[in-house]
């Protein structure tokens, strides 16, 4: 049984978490090493504290960027002792262009191949997974298919942040006819990212380079086709976020994200929807709630 918590009245935007270089509050954030994982036919980046005493493991499966998002909401981490880990999908900054890896189904193979080897040598652990808007539907299917990832008495604790089926049916067209024509048309796809990271800034430039357009475009266009598989529930304790007013994950999807996931607490902030960059941080309240929630 879902239980519910609402996070205040009103959001309110403030200063992003990622402090100035100039402040001495800079000093004091948690340092990220960029590192990879190879696997065959390609390498997987990944930002990773490498706080190697401890047995806790907090990895971050990204939404519409990729492994550098962590920066943004580093501040969360700054009294934590765990092991962090923020990902790249493949075509994503510094991970090589994998042949077949640009849907949410073939990208949670991959997830479950990076988790495998990241946790090969350690026995004694426990794991808490927090993913964002496209990273949700990753994570589910992970843990619908690969069921044996994690051993029976492995602590697991999920947290899905704007999770469910992505837009509605008028909504999925304008999505597909928006970036479906850039996967043939190299000078719409250009276009498309003038409109992206200028018209809506919706992303920094250096966050959609050229050279990685059009494996973007195949992995956001997947999100289209996207249904939670009702079939297989998954029993670990999840905290579901969602935000009051987003229009990106229909509402409907909300009841059967729950059905899936029994022992879960579901837990709504005044605001829209969180894709991963630079939004989590003008709710402040939400953002506390991760907060208290790193360490438990």
């Amino acid at each position: 049984m879902a239980r519910t918590l609402r996070l205040g009245r009103r959001g309110r935007r403030f200063k992003s978490c990622l402090p100035d270089q100039n402040r001495s509050a800079h000093s004091q954030t948690v340092k990220f090493y960029s590192k990879l994982i190879k696997f065959r036919g390609g390498k997987i980046h990944f930002l990773d504290n490498k706080a190697q005493s401890s047995n806790l493991y907090i990895v971050f499966p990204p939404g519409a960027t990729d492994a550098r998002f962590i920066y943004q909401i580093r501040s969360i981490f700054t009294k934590s002792n765990a092991r962090i880990i923020s990902i790249s999908y493949p075509s994503r900054f510094k991970s090589s262009r994998i042949e077949g890896f640009d849907s949410i189904d073939s990208i949670s193979e991959y997830l479950y191949k990076f988790l495998k080897k990241l946790l090969y040598s350690h026995s004694n652990y426990s794991i808490n997974i927090m993913a964002f808007s496209f990273g949700t539907a990753v994570v589910t299917r992970l843990l619908q298919n690969h069921s044996e990832l994690f051993k029976p008495d492995t602590p697991v604790r999920i947290v899905l942040v704007n999770g469910g089926e992505f837009f509605g049916e008028k909504a999925s067209e304008i999505f597909k006819r928006l970036f479906e024509p850039a996967l043939n048309n190299s000078k719409y796809l250009k276009i498309l990212r003038l409109i992206i990271t200028t018209v809506f800034k919706f992303l920094p430039r250096r966050l959609y380079p050229n050279h990685r357009l059009l494996d973007l475009n195949e992995q956001w266009l997947s999100t289209i086709g996207y249904r939670i598989n009702l079939k297989y529930s998954i029993e670990y304790p999840v905290v579901v976020i969602r935000g009051t007013r987003d229009i990106v994950i229909t509402p409907e999807s909300k009841d059967k994200l729950l059905k899936i996931y029994p022992n879960s607490t579901v837990v709504y902030y005044p605001g829209d929807h969180i894709y991963d960059y630079k939004v989590l941080d003008r709710y402040p309240i939400a953002l506390e709630y991760l907060k208290n929630w790193i360490d438990k």
